[in-house]
């Protein structure tokens, strides 16, 4: 499922029999960062965007919807200053 939380934010949530490992998760990731990198034309413009990313599992970061958004964006928050455009899966 994917989903727009607001302004810029969105969220991804896969079911539970899809639990991947952690690098999976990452390489999904990236994967979505690909995509959205893709430039869209706009008139003679070309534009890119460009994605932190954040995530958190179910149990390890949380047992609660609550719970797991926040601990996702804390690890989006944790992406951007550690340079923008990058993954970071959240610390248990």
């Amino acid at each position: 499922l994917v989903a727009r939380m607001g302004g810029d934010e969105f969220l991804v949530i896969l079911r539970e029999e899809e639990t991947l490992a952690d690098t999976a998760l990452r390489e999904l990731a990236r994967r979505i960062q690909a995509a959205i990198a893709q430039p869209v034309h706009v008139g003679r413009d070309s534009v890119a965007v460009r994605a932190s990313i954040g995530i958190a599992t179910f149990p390890e970061h949380g047992t609660d919807a609550l719970s797991l958004l926040q601990r996702a964006d804390e690890a989006m928050y944790r992406a951007k200053h550690r340079g923008r455009n990058r993954v970071e899966l959240d610390e248990p």
